[in-house]
């Protein structure tokens, strides 16, 4: 068995049993998990030097079973890792490997006595357009904010209306919403979790009428703006999508919170998710693919004029020691700036171990039933972000998985059990007549996610796999 301990607790290992067992009990409480320390220590007054093998898969591997050290501390820690759930992300063990630079740039930050749009903010920036491939990247405080301040900085009169899904998180709405502009919703594909492209078309002949400046809704409201969202971290067919905004007279705002590093083509080009349309909306939450430690945000654009919209916004429309409109204050602080830095560096490995643990799951399809339907990407996708590894589970419910992966110690959640229009208050806002959205609504039936993230061990993977195998609802009929 291999297990991963932290540092910090090796002087409660020194203490003895009792106490080695209380401290790893905390620690996987908490999630957090790292390396051993190479230094000699004692446990029971019993001198151990630890010897390293190879790193692999970003890891120190440490097979304690091997180990013969008196008084029951290592069968205590083999138990005690043995009964855990296995976690739906790994936020904290990739943390923990990053710690001692993250512990730099925070130091660095704190020295530099400047903690508001400074050079961390001003680095970052350039860093992610670079990654990104493209010409702007403004930081903001989140990506609830990063959607808002674009709409604001695209839609030039409010109230607008704007185009997305309703099988989404909330705060894509809310954001719409805080822009003044007011939603309508369209139906998300057949067997997937997108925005439908026909769907779009379908409610343009349904409910609106062609004006001069573009596509009116029969309650007079002009539409302005398509908003798709990237979920789960796979991306839209954007190509499909911009030949009706184009044709529509629509500006594209992608809402990519969930998508950072995901890859898609678009006229045998690759391009990255939130980088094709006017412009994209990134959320650096922890748990995000490019996650911060608190909130954090982010828009990108090809077009100047966006950038400095946004830029305005997000500090009070502050020009020099006047003001030039109502903005507000979504500043990303300089401490999450720098510590985003340290984790854009490391992005790609956990993205590439994401890449496994999905590709391993897929391996195993064959071992369930064929009523699991596993999100394999479509055509258009280069490259998924495994934000999340959600299954769709047709003849059953999403609540059944998740009730049964937690009796196996198997964390799992549904993301969305209910779609944004069964919110009372949202048709109270929107004049939109049709209503009913098949596919989206099957969808809040049938997801449930798996555990997935950059540092997940193989035996937690094969765990997932078990689960998924072992109960009557993956027989084979």
């Amino acid at each position: 068995m291999r297990v991963y301990i932290p540092d910090s607790f090796l002087n409660d290992l020194e203490k003895g049993p009792s106490h080695a067992v209380k401290a790893l009990r905390r620690l996987v409480r908490t999630g957090a998990v790292t390396l051993w320390s190479s230094r000699k220590i004692k446990i029971n007054n019993l001198p151990v030097q630890k010897s390293w093998p190879e790193m692999k898969d970003g890891f120190f591997h440490l097979n304690l079973k091997k180990r013969k050290i008196k008084g029951g501390v290592v069968e205590h820690i083999i138990q005690t890792f043995d009964n855990q759930s296995v976690p739906l992300f790994t936020i904290s063990r990739e943390n923990d490997l990053l710690l001692e630079e993250v512990n730099a740039a925070v130091k660095r930050v704190i020295t530099s006595g400047r903690f508001v749009l400074g050079s961390e903010v001003e680095k970052l920036e350039k860093e992610l357009s670079a990654y990104l491939n493209v010409k702007y990247a403004v930081t903001v405080n989140s990506g609830t904010d990063a959607l808002e301040l674009a709409l604001r900085a695209l839609i030039d009169h409010a109230p607008a209306g704007v185009i997305t899904t309703p099988f989404t998180f909330h705060a894509t709405v809310e954001a719409i919403f805080n822009a003044e502009h007011i939603p309508f919703f369209v139906d998300i594909t057949e067997t997937g979790f997108l925005m439908d492209a026909t769907a779009v078309e379908n409610f343009l002949k349904r409910e609106c009428r062609k004006g001069r400046d573009g596509w009116i809704h029969s309650s007079g409201i002009p539409l302005r703006a398509l908003l798709p969202v990237h979920l789960y971290g796979e991306p839209c067919n954007m190509e499909e999508l911009e030949e009706i905004a184009r044709s529509a007279k629509l500006v594209i705002i992608e809402d990519a919170a969930q998508a950072f590093g995901a890859v898609l083509t678009r006229k045998n080009q690759s391009f990255f998710a939130g980088t094709v349309s006017d412009a994209g909306a990134f959320s650096f939450y922890p748990s995000k693919p490019l996650g911060a430690l608190g909130d954090g945000g982010a828009v990108v654009t090809s077009s100047q004029k966006v950038a400095e919209a946004v830029k305005k916004l997000r500090d009070h429309c502050r020009s020099g020691a006047t003001h030039e409109g109502i903005g507000r204050n979504s500043r990303l602080d300089e401490l999450q700036a720098a510590i985003l830095r340290v984790k854009l560096k490391h992005v790609e490995k956990f993205q590439k171990r994401r890449e496994q643990v999905a590709a391993y799951y897929m391996k195993h399809q064959r071992l369930f039933n064929d009523n699991l339907h596993l999100p394999h990407p479509r055509n258009h996708v280069k490259r998924h972000a495994w934000h999340l590894f959600t299954i769709r589970a047709c003849g059953s419910t999403g609540r059944e998985w998740v009730s049964l992966l937690r009796k196996h110690n198997v964390e799992s959640r549904i993301y969305y059990p209910h779609l944004i229009t069964d919110l009372p208050f949202i048709f109270t806002c929107s004049p939109q007549k049709h209503t009913e959205f098949p596919n989206a609504k099957q969808r809040t039936q049938e997801v449930f996610s798996v555990p997935m993230g950059g540092a997940l061990s193989q035996k937690e993977i094969n765990r997932v796999v078990q689960a998924l195998t072992s109960s009557k609802h993956t027989k084979r009929k």
